[in-house]
This record gives structure tokens, C-alpha cells and sequence, in this order.
């Protein structure tokens, strides 16, 4: 098996319950984290799930594709967690599980 160095991956949804795990799964396998939340003061403790450095948060609404792109500049992989169970506000099904989900994917191939 050839080796294999981990890059940099962008998690979109990495301040979730289940991103907050991969984030740390991902960190202990060596990879440079950066995880886009849409809120990113809520993800403090992300910081420390790896070494010094290791994990950024970066504020990002997939709604916005320029912040979306901008989130995964750089990135050798991404990974979309972006997921609600009830729709509220302006948090609805449609706009982040299909619109979101393909702005994260058309920023990811095209970066």
C-alpha cells in the first residue's frame, strides 16, 4: 500500500453531533480540519480536538455560494454533515439539503 500524507479536508456541518465527531476522528488521523459552520462561535471547543492549530473554524451559510467556495479553496477533500430535522425560520428542507448540499458539491468539483 502506497503511503498516503492527509491533506486538508473542509467539513461542512462539523459543529453538529455528528460532525463534532468525525472533526475529531479526521484530526486524529492526521488531517488539517477546517470546518465551516455556519455559526462559528458556537464551535469553540472544535479547536482542541486536535493539535494546536489542526482544526479552524471558519464561518460559512451554505445558502451562499461564494462562502462555500471560499470554504473549500485549498481543501484536498470535503464533506458535507449540513442537516436539519425540522424546518424553522428560514431553515428549511429544501434549502439546505438539496440547494445547499449542491453548492457544496459544484464548489467541490470545481475546486
Amino acid at each position: 500500500m502506497a503511503d498516503f500524507a492527509p491533506g486538508l479536508v473542509t467539513v461542512f456541518g462539523g459543529s453538529g453531533f455528528i460532525g463534532t465527531q468525525v472533526v475529531r476522528a479526521l484530526a486524529r488521523c492526521g488531517w488539517r480540519v477546517r470546518v465551516a459552520a455556519r455559526n462559528a462561535k458556537s464551535a469553540p471547543v472544535l479547536h482542541m480536538a486536535g493539535d494546536v492549530g489542526q482544526v479552524q473554524v471558519v464561518r460559512c451559510d451554505i445558502t451562499d455560494k461564494a462562502a462555500v467556495a471560499q470554504a473549500v479553496r485549498g481543501a484536498d477533500a470535503v464533506i458535507n454533515l449540513v442537516g436539519i430535522l425540522f424546518e424553522t425560520g428560514g431553515r428549511k428542507f429544501q434549502t439546505l439539503h438539496v440547494e445547499g448540499a449542491t453548492n457544496v458539491a459544484e464548489a467541490a468539483r470545481a475546486a
